[in-house]
């Protein structure tokens, strides 16, 4: 079983990564956070498989977070999943080591597919 924490400031999108997910693999575990500074307080909460993660959020931003993640030496899998379609914001991403991919929203249920079947445990 796999679990999954989805951090992103917008209550509609954790929504629909949910039911992406959970249409597509029941069993997993998913935990919506809308405020970035809880979630990664989660992190050692539920010791996720991975993270979804998108960039823009006020309070602490997806980079801020991933910092942050560093500096507590968590490293748990991010999935940034972002409305920003900079490449720049794409190259960055790859500076951090637990980066796992990074995908544009709206999410695509073949994403999901493709993510639950090549991320190991």
């Amino acid at each position: 079983m796999k679990t999954v924490l989805v951090i992103d400031d917008i209550e509609i999108s954790t929504f629909i990564v949910r039911k992406l997910i959970n249409q597509i693999s029941p069993e997993t575990v998913v935990y919506e956070c809308n405020d970035p500074v809880k979630g990664l307080q989660m992190i050692t909460e539920v010791n996720p498989d991975f993270i979804f993660l998108d960039l823009n959020m006020p309070l602490m931003d997806g980079w801020q977070f991933l910092n942050q993640m560093a500096k507590k030496d968590l490293d748990h899998k991010v999935i940034i999943l972002t409305s920003s379609t900079s490449s720049d914001d794409h190259g960055d991403s790859f500076n951090f080591p637990n980066v796992y991919t990074f995908l544009v929203k709206p999410l695509k249920p073949s994403d999901i597919t493709t993510l639950l079947n090549s991320i190991t445990l």
